[in-house]
């Protein structure tokens, strides 16, 4: 056996090692990432993804699994939900006999233009976690709002469960990654609530979430400033769009090791252009998007509130909308008043 002074340190996953070991995961557990192709590039450490998936919970899981390979120091999610329209009356139905299968007699559902609330009283945080999974898991969610009470202690349960929680994988050679046992020795579910449960120095999440930004085109040229301390990211400053504002505090809560984010930034631009201006912007911008280019909606501004009007066909376009807004430089704020509801389908001619 060597002395401990002549052991080498393992070498750290290359760029290519880490993509290698990201795209392995997504093949292995298809099902929690939507079973779509998803796009991962990394670059010194931070893994980068764009593409679709096909449920909320498949955006949460291909953050997590990523975040579970060792040598990940961050993700940019770009990601999006796939345009999936399905009635609310069978949402409903549906998550009403997941209910019932799960035994849990003191919870409600309700379901309005796609997004699901829950309310009532559950036995314990680990079945809260398990039934927001499954709602998120259904194709045609697009928001899940949580507004269950459970007892406040950690149950045995809630324990037993965290003990699944996959465990990061590691070089094993070149080019190879391989898991390291649980605690369980079982990997049977990724949880985003754990996902980021990693304890680094805070010097090392700073400088993650640093590099984050710098890959992230959605912050534009200002970069916030930023302070880690215990693991808690505090933004403050001034960044460019709404869209900044957001993808600023995405990448600081994507960066291993961060468990909190304090969002202090401010909205606001170099160049504040009048309202007639951004109003053209607006409708520039949606004519140059082929998704929602056709849609008549109507943009009002009042002192760089953006607010949309209408009526759209899929939570898509609704969310695609507000997205486009928070991008136009000089738009302060976005308030989405857009209802959604599906084309009536023609019907058949008598034979």
């Amino acid at each position: 056996m060597l002395p401990a002074s002549e052991i080498q340190p393992p070498r750290p996953a290359s760029d290519a090692e880490l993509a290698h070991a990201v795209r392995r995961l997504y093949a292995q557990f298809p099902t929690r990432t939507g079973a779509a192709p998803i796009r991962v590039a990394v670059a010194r450490g931070i893994v980068h993804l764009t593409g679709f998936t096909r449920h909320l919970l498949g955006l949460e899981c291909a953050v997590a699994l990523a975040q579970s390979v060792a040598g990940v120091r961050g993700v940019v999610s770009e990601l999006r939900l796939r345009e999936t329209t399905v009635p609310d009356a069978i949402l409903h139905r549906r998550l009403t006999a997941l209910l019932t299968d799960t035994r849990l007699p003191y919870v409600r559902v309700a379901v309005q233009q796609a997004t699901v609330t829950f309310t009532g009283t559950v036995d314990s945080w680990a079945a809260k976690q398990a039934l927001l999974r499954q709602a998120k898991r259904l194709p045609g969610v697009w928001q899940v709002q949580d507004q269950l009470a459970c007892p406040f202690r950690l149950s045995d349960a809630d324990a037993a469960w965290a003990g699944h929680l996959p465990a990061p994988l590691t070089p094993d050679g070149p080019g190879a990654m391989r898991r390291r046992p649980t605690a369980t020795g079982a990997a049977a579910e990724v949880s985003p609530a754990f996902s980021n449960a990693q304890r680094v120095p805070d010097e090392d999440g700073e400088q993650a979430i640093l590099d984050a930004w710098q890959l992230d085109s959605r912050l534009g040229p200002e970069r916030p400033a930023l302070r880690v301390q215990h693991g808690v990211a505090t933004l403050t400053g001034a960044v460019g769009t709404v869209q900044a504002r957001q993808a600023a505090e995405q990448d600081a809560r994507n960066a291993v090791g961060i468990w909190h984010v304090n969002n202090h930034l401010r909205v606001w631009p170099r160049q504040l252009p009048g309202d007639e201006p951004l109003r053209r912007a607006l409708q520039a911008a949606q004519a140059a998007d082929a998704t929602v280019a056709a849609l008549p909606v109507h943009w009002l501004l009042d002192h760089g509130r953006a607010i949309v009007r209408g009526v759209v066909p899929t939570p898509f376009a609704k969310t695609r909308l507000a997205e486009l807004a928070g991008s136009i430089p000089g738009v302060l704020s976005v308030v989405n008043h857009l209802r959604v509801q599906a084309p009536e389908r023609p019907l058949l001619a008598a034979a």
